[in-house]
């Protein structure tokens, strides 16, 4: 018994011995042979998986040259480039890969792609950019962290021991530093 769901004209079409997979949509997991554990959702969705294993792909043509592993994929054409990258992330409408063979790499939004593995890439580029808020629903900068009502003793951000930024100010720069005092910190910016 090998515990296959395949539903949809031709998903499927090609397995012999892969087991636990779910392929639901035209030509789902088309190709796969021996591969398993496998979900794709959507039309080519996981299409040219032949042996691989543990990848989800929800999304027309999501994962569909994939030949790695770990993957996971949700989104119209997300990771769509990745052939043989694992334990690689996309969540968006083409959110994506932009080079083979990366692992550990996390694409999330509308056209964000990641070029370097152990790397997370928030957003697209040019005309598809998007602000980052934390503790906020309306990013004014590119990052924009704002003042949480949990404990904020010293400031609203603190990265490490050494990175302060007060409350209630907005810097063009980076204090580097055990202080957020200049004079005993690398400060960076203008």
């Amino acid at each position: 018994n090998l515990a296959n769901t395949f539903l949809g004209y031709q998903s499927g079409n090609s397995n012999t011995t892969g087991a636990s997979n779910t392929a639901i949509g035209f030509k789902a997991l088309f190709n796969n042979t021996v591969g398993y554990s496998n979900t794709a959702i959507g039309v080519n969705a996981l299409q040219g998986n032949t042996s691989v294993y543990w990848n989800i792909a929800i999304g027309e043509e999501a994962l569909n040259s994939n030949t790695g592993n770990h993957n996971v994929a949700i989104g119209t054409k997300a990771l769509f480039s990745n052939t043989i990258g694992n334990n690689n992330t996309a969540l968006g409408t083409n959110a994506d890969v932009t080079v083979n063979n990366l692992s550990n790499a996390t694409a999330i939004g509308y056209n964000a792609k990641v070029s370097a593995s152990n790397s997370l890439v928030l957003g697209g580029t040019v005309a598809d950019a998007v602000k980052v808020g934390i503790g906020t629903t309306a990013p004014s900068a590119l990052l924009t962290v704002a003042e949480d009502t949990a404990d904020v003793t010293n400031g609203i951000a603190q990265f490490t021991n050494s990175v302060f930024f007060p409350v209630g100010q907005e810097y063009n720069f980076l204090i580097v530093g055990e202080s957020a005092n200049p004079s005993q910190s690398a400060l960076f910016g203008y």
